[in-house]
């Protein structure tokens, strides 16, 4: 029982060569490329990080060398989560998409560490399948924007009239008047931040300070 349980926390592991390291490694940066392409081709936002991209290929690699490392060794297993329980990481995920990207790497490092190219293969390829008809979806349907008007209150009425006349359906969020300046906040629907020529009929106008066009969740689009 002694040597059974030695054996196991011990842990012979599996003998690989720098054949089967390299043929894993590469595997590794094939699917993490592929992952690559597809979070570039997906995201939609204009706040796309390249730098964030590219860790994650060095993420599937990383995990890949260390199950390769780790193998069937429980001690060795043991101590790499000792070892990564004091890392604590303070830059902040701003997309729920990106910690989703983050397991993904994972998940493909621990599959070309291991030896399981197939699962990793077809889990990656359906994912990204799925991410790309998703990605492709989102793009050609309507979403919501925010429009913020500042000018001079004379204009009102030639604004309201500009708004209504290019969107068929808005809503006003707010006014706020002060002497005589105005800031009117909409709530519209367009189609890939295409404005269809309003900010420049809106500066024609007399008076108009600035035009700000936000997307609904608060990135800049125009």
């Amino acid at each position: 029982m002694r040597d059974t349980l030695y054996n196991l926390l011990a842990g012979a592991g599996e003998s690989i060569t720098i054949y089967d390291m390299l043929i894993r490694l590469l595997f590794a940066f094939a699917l993490a490329f592929v992952l690559y392409i597809t979070y570039r081709l997906s995201y939609t936002t204009v706040t796309y990080n390249r730098k964030f991209n590219t860790s994650l290929i060095m993420i599937a690699m990383v995990t890949s060398a260390v199950m390769m490392v780790i193998g069937s060794s429980v001690a060795l297993s043991l101590g790499m989560v000792g070892a990564l329980s004091i890392v604590r990481f303070r830059t902040a995920v701003k997309d729920p998409r990106d910690a989703a990207y983050i397991f993904w790497a994972i998940t493909i490092g621990l599959c070309a560490g291991t030896g399981n190219f197939f699962i990793g293969f077809i889990t990656t390829f359906i994912i990204s399948g799925v991410l790309m008809v998703m990605g492709l979806g989102l793009t050609s349907k309507n979403e919501r924007y925010i429009i913020v008007i500042r000018g001079a209150r004379s204009e009102q009425d030639n604004i309201m009239a500009e708004i209504n006349r290019t969107f068929g359906q808005y809503l006003l969020k707010s006014k706020h008047t002060s002497g005589e300046s105005l800031e009117l906040v909409y709530q519209v629907k367009m189609k890939n931040g295409d404005d269809m020529g309003l900010t420049g009929r809106l500066y024609q106008l007399h008076g108009i300070k600035s035009v700000n066009i936000l997307a609904q969740s608060g990135e800049t689009v125009g």
